[in-house]
């Protein structure tokens, strides 16, 4: 079994502090637009984070865990689960684009799929023209937090420069960075005004990131 195989039944069971409520909060703020009433590709899905919190019209997700896609379907019986390792060579043909996906997405996830340029050439060929593609992952700091639900799970560390450079590789514009978790969790007892002031901060100081290209 993988790490994600055997933390599946207990998995959203993990992010219940109130920390997680405002992480989640501001995600769902940050996707709603993108996602709902749209037919999304969601990679790396886990049991679902974005089906949980937001309304696709149409909502695929693909992940290496078949736990945690029984996990998504149990959740969400009308979505469509792709056992795929996101990264590896042609881990795409398991899926039916059709005209593309409005959106394609990764939450909490970015940095375990792999080398980034490739990625970044498949999502975009995957994508509707006119899509967004808004993919975010921990920044390097962000695994020195202890609430890891599976910290020992192989990961790229993904800054800044480095997603702008698999930008300009994948010949993609740079990116809008939008910082969702500044505060550290230790400080989280600050409450949640605080939490949000954190937010203001520059985005590569924040532990996690959502990365956002708008496509021609």
């Amino acid at each position: 079994m993988t790490f994600y195989d055997e933390a599946a039944a207990s998995y959203d069971g993990h992010f219940t502090r109130d920390v997680d409520r405002w992480e989640d909060e501001v995600m769902a703020g940050l996707l709603a637009p993108l996602t709902e009433g749209r037919r999304v590709l969601d990679l790396g899905c886990g049991t679902g984070w974005v089906a949980d919190h937001c309304r696709p019209a149409e909502y695929t997700g693909v992940d290496s865990s078949g736990p945690m896609l029984a996990e998504m379907a149990r959740k969400h019986p009308d979505a469509a689960g792709v056992k795929a390792t996101v990264g590896e060579t042609g881990w795409w043909n398991a899926l039916s684009p059709g005209d593309g996906y409005q959106t394609v997405t990764a939450t909490w996830s970015l940095e375990y799929l792999g080398d980034l340029a490739p990625l970044l050439r498949v999502a975009r060929s995957l994508a509707a023209p006119g899509g967004t593609l808004a993919l975010h992952g921990s920044m390097p700091r962000g695994h020195r937090r202890a609430h890891f639900s599976v910290k020992s799970a192989p990961y790229i560390a993904l800054g800044p420069h480095q997603v702008r450079a698999a930008a300009r590789a994948a010949g993609l514009a740079r990116p809008m960075c939008v910082g969702t978790s500044a505060l550290p969790d230790g400080a989280a007892g600050l409450g949640r005004a605080a939490w949000r002031m954190s937010l203001a901060a520059p985005a590569g100081l924040h532990y996690s990131a959502m990365w956002l290209w708008r496509l021609p």
